[in-house]
C-alpha cells in the first residue's frame, strides 16, 4: 500500500502525470502488479496465477491551500 498526497497533475494529450508526496507505505510479501492493457487496468496476482480487471480511482488534485 502506498499513500500519497497529490501535489500536481500535469496533463499531456490523453494522459496525466501525477506528482505527489509520500505519506505512508507498507510492503506486502505477496507479489502482484497492475498494468494497463487493451484499454483497461488488469491486476496480475502471482499467488493465485490469476489475471482480473481492477477498479482504479484517482483523487482530485490538491490546490495546496489546506
Amino acid at each position: 500500500m502506498i499513500e500519497c498526497e497529490v501535489e500536481e497533475i500535469i496533463e499531456r494529450h490523453s494522459h496525466g502525470i501525477i506528482v505527489g508526496s509520500l505519506l505512508n507505505f507498507e510492503l506486502s510479501p505477496r507479489l502482484s502488479g497492475l498494468v494497463y492493457w487493451n484499454g483497461q487496468y488488469i491486476e496480475i496476482d502471482s499467488d493465485s496465477d490469476s489475471i482480473s480487471s481492477a477498479e482504479v480511482s484517482i483523487p482530485p488534485p490538491h490546490d495546496g491551500d489546506a
